[in-house]
């Protein structure tokens, strides 16, 4: 669960002041969610200041015309004050990527049709990022994209004599469902825990 700066006693900001201006905000979720996957591509060829001006034309409907210190002030304000999660950074256990929304668009879309009965392609540009992200972290523990969610971040059992196949099991599920940005832990860990069972088993055969 996130936690930001908003609450449901007051109503969603659209509109931020900063340096004696007023910005009118368009943050839906769409938009976003491609400034996260935006930030996160270190392979762009954009550089940073092209991605502040691209951040700042689809987070701002208006003013449009705004120096790149401004505009830079403002991206950051925006993702500090209202994207962020609100916690301090040691309350944040750094944990393995849960979901990706850009990779994981499939299981959200169904997912957000078959409890919410919202089509997402149609709320491109109408739904902000805080309904959506509510919405989102409440799905329940059956649905799909939380069962995955759970596959990639769960530990990988210790064998215990009995567990082999379940071990195997979850091994499977984590590589079908792996992000890129997991990966290289999995592996590692997936080969620690593989190796150790098959030593358990092999030392299990020659008694």
């Amino acid at each position: 669960m996130r936690h930001f700066n908003y609450s449901i006693d007051k109503p969603l900001p659209d509109t931020l002041e900063l340096g004696g201006r007023k910005y009118k905000l368009t943050l839906y979720f769409d938009r976003v969610i491609r400034f996260y996957d935006m930030m996160r591509d270190k392979e762009s060829e954009w550089s940073d200041a092209d991605k502040i001006d691209i951040a700042y034309s689809w987070f701002v409907a208006s003013p449009k015309t705004a120096t790149m210190p401004e505009k830079f002030a403002v991206v950051a304000a925006i993702n500090d004050e209202w994207l962020s999660d609100r916690r301090k950074d040691g309350s944040r256990k750094k944990t393995r990527t849960a979901v990706n929304f850009i990779a994981d668009s499939k299981y959200i879309y169904a997912a957000f049709r078959q409890y919410y009965g919202i089509n997402l392609f149609e709320q491109q540009g109408k739904l902000l990022w805080w309904e959506f992200i509510a919405m989102f972290d409440s799905l329940p523990s059956e649905c799909q994209m939380k069962e995955i969610m759970y596959i990639r971040t769960r530990d990988m059992p210790q064998y215990n004599g009995h567990n082999s196949e379940e071990i195997f099991r979850i091994q499977e599920q984590r590589e079908y469902y792996f992000l890129d940005e997991n990966w290289e832990e999995i592996r590692e860990e997936s080969e620690n825990a593989l190796g150790n069972l098959f030593d358990k088993l092999t030392a299990e055969a020659v008694k």
